[in-house]
């Protein structure tokens, strides 16, 4: 790769493939590709019909053309490969690549595999806004890896992004850049200008979908759905979450991962889901949805929906891929919430935006140093400028960008929010999808609904199998400090392990008394680090301050805020001040062992009044969690509440009095039906409704309000002062919500404390 500088314009020329790549071509085949694409400039003719720097557009749609007119006389199509707007509309940002653009993913079903175009080519070209108005080239790479061919060019591609540059009246409408090549969604203009999108469905999808929710509602009374329709009955968007996932956010449900991720990465199944984390660290299911694409106006209502789902209890945190239109959404329907970008996605994207450089390996080395290292936000900003300057980065979009946005994902701006550990902060962290293990690029829509609640229930039995697993063994320990001990009795055994390795650490972290002011000590913790891939250790300091009278300990590198985990620095204070027990402030009920008991009883009071027969089985069903809750917490009570159960059971079937089946069946429709979301006005013209015959009614539901109130984090206000005033997701009992008449068009917001 060659690189020049002109007055802050770079043009860069690539030949061959990129780093890293696996698709393999021969000598031969680049040499021709070569003298093609020189062969091709020359047939071009003038020098006005070739891209390059400097030259000015006046909007991001005469740019297109200029390209699209390039690109049929050279011989490839072309693409949108990313654009970002200010909030007034006017592009900030626009690159145009060849449609051969990308890697080239190998599936292992070869029976379902398709043939692609891609070949990693990087030709393309960057505009950016100036101060004049206009969008400037500022980037060049006009190389291909792959043959060129003008003859057939003119009717490949191009032709598909053109009818989108006019509207049916042959008025310039701007360019709808989100448009996915081959995505899920069929989008198509208007002459208004209005997006109009439906989710793609393969024949039967549409009654796999249907007969799916179906048979959901025959086995879980409190399985809920959600139906988008556009205003001529197409579907567009598709929400559900069963009973366990309802449950379950009462409990995991302060923080909240948005995965898109098999959205954004084009899998055949637009899958996206609502995940939290429960006290063993293991991911629950919140939610799922099928989205026809990533626009603001969809997440909006996917949110809106599922936040209806949960009784209008907002998460305390949101973890969201890095994106616009999330962002905005997140903002509308979560207005008080923490918004999180996964640090992991954008180190995942490092490659397709700095690989083409001879010193990437040194840039990505010091991007991932300043991220994880920075303690303070000015060294995080001083780190950060000194990278920008030493590698001359200062005209990469995707770096500057970035940066505009570091509130939002460097680890030394969120520290101080709790994220339950779903967030990665250290070198080598990874985060894996709910589905991972069970979806993958090929998979049909119908294959992932067969699938779905074998998926779920495995899930659900590896933490049953870990609650059961707390009362019949015990940890084993690695030092005679009591504190290790006693958080071993205390916390569940996947986080007692980390725990156990910040206990491990101690024997590299050596504290020192800096300073008294009363009864606060400062200390500075020197810690001995490994250098990666060397035998050499290096120091890194941490500053810990101490207050003697409270018993209260806070690190800069904030990891009980962050993790609700004690890091090594505080215990080598708390060790050096012989403090041999943990206060009770810093041991999380979140990480606790009994965690769901607790909150079983705090939730589900004994004095509830029920009122007709759908109060009669939501409260039923309360007492039944509280009841199983309580039975697994060892042998002899489970024995004991298996035995009244059936003593029960046997005592009800005997009386006919008591048990009238008839009655029994209506309790049961009448719940069943209380989950349909049909024809409800949520987002302006977007309804929420059945697309399958049979269920066009309006559901007719009436209201109840039961909040029994209990503590979530007995010192969350202490700990993490961001937070504090913010009603928890979990603060609530676990209620249904009914309406008498059609739910009116309402914007939900958060219900104070």
């Amino acid at each position: 790769m060659e690189e020049q500088s002109d007055d802050d314009l770079t043009i860069v020329s690539v030949n061959g493939l990129r780093e890293g790549q696996e698709l393999a071509m021969v000598n031969a085949q680049e040499t021709d590709v070569r003298k093609e694409s020189e062969a091709t400039q020359e047939m071009n003719g003038g020098d006005e019909d070739v891209p390059k720097l400097g030259m000015t557009f006046q909007t991001p749609e005469e740019a297109f053309r200029f390209y699209d007119k390039y690109a049929c006389r050279t011989g490839f199509g072309i693409k949108v490969l990313n654009s970002t707007y200010y909030e007034d509309g006017r592009c900030r940002y626009l690159w145009l690549s060849c449609n051969k653009d990308g890697k080239v993913k190998y599936k292992t079903d070869f029976h379902s595999s398709k043939p692609t175009k891609k070949t990693n080519c990087m030709a393309r070209i960057q505009l950016r806004h100036r101060a004049d108005g206009l969008l400037h080239i500022k980037q060049v790479i006009l190389d291909h890896n792959h043959p060129l061919s003008p003859g057939t060019a003119k009717s490949y591609h191009t032709r598909k992004r053109k009818r989108f540059l006019e509207n049916d009246d042959g008025v310039m409408t701007p360019l709808d850049w989100s448009y996915p090549e081959g995505g899920f969604g069929r989008v198509r203009k208007r002459g208004t200008g209005e997006k109009k999108c439906e989710l793609r469905l393969e024949k039967g999808d549409g009654e796999a979908i249907h007969q799916f929710f179906i048979g959901m509602q025959t086995k879980d009374s409190f399985f809920f759905h959600s139906m988008d329709l556009d205003e001529e009955g197409r579907l567009r968007n598709v929400f559900w979450a069963d009973g366990r996932s309802r449950t379950q956010y009462q409990y995991f449900g302060e923080v909240i991962l948005f995965d898109t991720t098999y959205l954004i990465d084009k899998y055949d199944v637009p899958l996206v889901s609502f995940v939290g984390v429960n006290h063993h660290g293991q991911k629950v299911l919140l939610g799922c949805g099928l989205l026809s694409d990533e626009s603001n106006e969809t997440y909006i209502w996917l949110f809106k929906t599922w936040l209806s789902c949960m009784f209008e209890c907002p998460p305390i945190a949101i973890i969201t891929d890095r994106c616009n239109a999330l962002q905005e959404a997140v903002a509308e329907v979560f207005p008080k919430a923490h918004h999180r970008q996964c640090l992991w996605h954008i180190m995942k994207r490092i490659p397709e935006n700095l690989q083409g450089r001879v010193d990437y390996k040194e840039i990505k080395k010091t991007l991932k140093k300043v991220t994880y290292d920075s303690l303070r936000t000015d060294e995080f900003e001083e780190d950060w400028r000194k990278m920008v300057e030493k590698y001359k980065l200062e005209n990469n979009e995707w770096l500057e960008l970035l940066y505009e946005d570091r509130r939002y994902w460097a680890p030394v701006y969120v520290k101080e929010t709790f994220w339950a550990g779903m967030s990665v902060t250290r070198r080598g962290e990874s985060m894996k999808s709910f589905f991972d293990e069970y979806v993958h690029y090929k998979i049909t829509l119908r294959q992932f609904l067969r699938k779905y609640e074998m998926v779920v229930q495995n899930k659900y039995e590896k933490e049953v199998q870990a609650d059961i697993e707390l009362f019949h063994k015990s940890p084993q320990l690695i030092t005679q400090l009591y504190m290790e001990e006693q958080l071993g009795k205390a916390y569940t055994f996947d986080v007692f392990k980390k725990f156990q390795a910040e206990i491990r650490a101690l024997i590299y972290c050596v504290s020192s008394l800096v300073k008294v002011d009363g009864q606060v000590y400062t200390f500075k913790v020197k810690e001995r680090i490994r250098v990666k891939n060397s035998k050499h250790m290096e120091n890194k300091f941490y500053e810990v301050l101490y207050n003697e009278k409270e018993l209260e300990v806070s690190c800069i590198c904030c990891s009980f805020q962050f993790r609700g985990i004690l890091c090594r620095h505080a215990l080598s204070v708390l060790n050096f001040q012989n403090v041999v027990e943990i206060p009770s402030k810093y041991i999380l009920e979140r990480w606790r062992k009994d965690f769901k008991r607790m909150h079983a009883l705090a939730c589900f009071p004994n004095e509830v009044v029920a009122d007709g027969p759908l109060d009669h089985h939501g409260n039923f069903y309360k007492h039944c969690l509280k009841l199983s809750e309580i039975g697994l917490m060892s042998d002899e009570k489970y024995e004991f509440a298996l035995k009244v159960v059936n003593e029960a059971i046997q005592k009800l079937l005997a009386n006919d009095s008591i048990c009238d089946v008839k009655q029994t069946e209506n309790v049961s429709h009448e719940a069943l039906s209380n989950c349909n979301m049909v024809n409800v006005n949520v987002n302006g013209d977007r309804n929420r409704g059945i697309e399958s015959n049979g269920f066009h009614n309006p559901v007719q539901v009436r209201e109840t309000v039961n909040h029994p109130h209990f503590e979530f984090f007995q010192n969350r206000g202490r700990n993490d002062q961001q937070s504090a005033g913010y009603r928890s997701g979990m603060d609530w009992g676990f209620q249904q919500y009914f309406r008498e008449s059609q739910i009116q068009e309402t914007n939900p917001s958060p219900r104070p404390w």
